[in-house]
């Protein structure tokens, strides 16, 4: 490998959360939907590294930890990332990411994977 790059981040996080309720109505008339959002906040860390594979590839490994809460909710979060670049010309780049986030409080356990295919450009 020609360059590797490990990096350390530490900082602040937060989440807002939305939700809406509907509830019927006992009447022939239409329900009442109920709206409400709350943000969360606290501390996070990360770990990741970059590798320069070749002159035109680079991958991104990274782990992040966030530990966030409020008077009424704790919330842990994992997110684990890998991500891929290719210089197609000096500005241009292909990239395909893939990315896992855990999200585990009291009541919930919210598992998500999201992916990301497109084309890149630097300034």
């Amino acid at each position: 490998m020609n360059k590797f790059t490990p990096y350390v981040s530490l900082g602040y996080v937060d989440y807002k959360f939305s939700e809406s309720i509907y509830k019927r109505s006992e009447d022939p008339a239409p329900g009442v939907i109920t709206k409400d959002s709350n943000t969360i906040g606290g501390v996070a860390g990360e770990i990741g590294t970059y590798f320069q594979v070749s002159k035109s590839y680079k991958v991104n490994f990274s782990y992040n930890y966030s530990a966030v809460e409020n008077q009424s909710a704790k919330l842990k979060i994992h997110e684990i990332y890998f991500g891929n670049d290719y210089a197609l010309t000096e500005n241009w780049s292909a990239v395909a990411n893939v990315s896992s986030r855990n999200m585990i409080s009291a009541s919930t356990n919210i598992n998500e994977t999201s992916m990301q295919v497109g084309v890149k450009y630097n300034f």
